[in-house]
């Protein structure tokens, strides 16, 4: 693993945990936010981020909740949970 990789992968629950904190976000909405916030400097794609929110999922940092958009889709939304503000 180099440097940037490894920053990247010690980095990226913080940044997540940041951005839950403002409001509850599904993926997309999550990898938009952050290149956005970084002004490109930092994508995420939503392949390497499942595995970050399933991991943190079951640490109980965060929880999630799906709601149905339009007829046939499903959205999942990620909320931080106290443990999750606490480990912040």
């Amino acid at each position: 693993m180099g440097i940037a990789e490894g920053l990247k992968r010690g980095t990226i629950e913080i940044i997540l945990l940041s951005l839950l904190r403002q409001r509850d976000m599904y993926g997309y909405d999550i990898c938009r936010e952050i290149e956005e916030k970084s002004n490109g400097l930092y994508v995420v794609t939503e392949g390497s981020l499942y595995p970050v929110l399933y991991r943190m999922l079951e640490k109980g940092y965060i929880t999630d909740r799906s709601e149905k958009v339009g007829k046939r889709r499903t959205r999942v939304y990620y909320h931080i949970e106290q443990s999750g503000i606490k480990y912040l």
